[in-house]
């Protein structure tokens, strides 16, 4: 079996959250992700943005269901992603449907 790689994140700034200082997002786990996760996150997804998820084909490319799989691969909660910079959101849910794509 190969090992997985190590799929690490660098944000831009420091974040304090939950008393922890958080520099860099570790997204590792998604690398062993199957069909039942992603029968999982689509439904994660549906449930947080209907109406991204709306069009089944196109919303697994959407920065909504990459948040979904960032929040399941690193187990920080939703509450975490949501106060990240705009530059640094994007630029992690871009890596994300990149990896998930390549």
């Amino acid at each position: 079996m190969a090992k997985s790689k190590r799929l690490i994140f660098e944000l831009s700034k420091e974040y304090e959250f939950e008393g922890k200082k958080i520099k860099e997002i570790d997204y590792s786990k998604v690398d062993n992700f199957t069909a039942i996760d992603f029968t999982e996150l689509t439904k994660t997804h549906r449930e947080r943005a209907p109406e991204e998820a709306s069009t089944p084909f196109l919303s697994t490319k959407t920065a909504g269901f990459a948040l979904c799989v960032l929040q399941k691969a690193t187990e920080l909660p939703f509450e975490f992603f949501d106060m990240l910079s705009m530059k640094d959101y994007m630029r992690a849910t871009d890596m994300v449907t990149a990896f998930l794509l390549s």
